[in-house]
């Protein structure tokens, strides 16, 4: 990893940490939504890396834009992301 430039390395570590099971999808989709802002990643490419469908990847970033006591909710796993997404 020596080799990778300080943003690489960045991003890398960004979508090992979205990988790991036990993120709240609220988590998720902060980490996606960065990926995007600082990283110029496209859905696709998100998709592709972590191994889900674009429009997954748009429907847990689209969670962001709930109230923030629904966020919150969904945060502490008292909803689950289907129920956001109603």
């Amino acid at each position: 990893r020596d080799d990778l430039s300080d943003a690489q390395a960045a991003e890398l570590a960004l979508l090992e940490n979205v990988q790991r099971s036990n993120l709240t999808v609220i988590e998720e989709a902060t980490a996606y939504k960065r990926l995007m802002l600082e990283f110029r990643m496209k859905e696709e490419r998100i998709a592709k890396k972590v191994g889900k469908s674009p429009q997954t990847i748009r429907d847990i970033i689209r969670l962001l834009q709930l109230p923030a006591p629904v966020r919150a909710m969904l945060g502490e796993k008292k909803l689950t992301p289907t129920h956001g997404q109603h």
